[in-house]
């Protein structure tokens, strides 16, 4: 939502239609127009998810905090209201493992899977953060990795009758590498215009 205006609906809806993948918006709701419909609204724009993996149902959620807003958006739902709510469905509709996809801090992460109890989703991917976290809450798992592309974490789910269990670990990314001149270049440029168009 770094681009918060209205008159920048028109490029969200752009980037969002051009998409080859599906955008998870749980709490959010945009304004509604003068025809009545929503101001952003795709086929590439969904609540929630339910894909297969390797055989196995996974359904994903999403949760966006409110520390950042935008002029197109009307309100967010209340987080452990939409996110227990979509879990118990995706469950019902056969999902074996519940992901959410959250920008949020990470009290706002461990708040809801303790709030929710057997409706919390499994596991937490989440983001806000600028620095990795890994903890368990109430049997649910909270993975954070560092900001800036500085690590990722891996994390191996197992099915078991007493339901998914995790192993997380982080790959560490080189430190220093060789600058591609090209995309210096390009940064740089893109600095210069910023600079020029945006600041004082």
């Amino acid at each position: 939502f770094e681009k918060d205006k209205m008159k920048h609906v028109g490029m969200l809806q752009s980037r969002i239609d051009e998409s080859q993948f599906d955008w998870v918006g749980s709490n959010i709701h945009f304004k509604t127009g003068d025809n009545g419909q929503p101001v952003i609204q795709s086929k590439n724009l969904v609540d929630d998810a339910l894909v297969e993996v390797n055989g196995v149902k996974v359904g994903i959620v999403s949760a966006t905090t409110q520390t950042k807003t935008a002029e197109y958006i009307e309100s967010f739902a209340p987080t452990n209201e939409v996110i227990g709510r979509l879990t118990r469905e995706l469950r019902g509709k056969g999902a074996r493992l519940v992901i959410a996809i959250t920008h949020q801090r990470v009290s706002e992460d461990e708040e809801m899977l303790s709030t929710l109890g057997k409706d919390a989703p499994d596991l937490v991917a989440g983001g806000h953060e600028h620095e990795r976290h890994l903890k368990q809450v109430d049997g649910h798992a909270l993975v954070k990795a560092d900001s800036d592309v500085k690590s990722a974490a891996i994390v191996k789910v197992q099915l078991t009758p007493g339901g998914p269990k995790f192993v997380t670990h982080y790959v560490d990314f080189p430190g220093k590498l060789s600058p591609d001149l090209k995309i210096q270049q390009r940064v740089a440029d893109w600095t210069a215009r910023f600079g020029k168009e945006y600041c004082i």
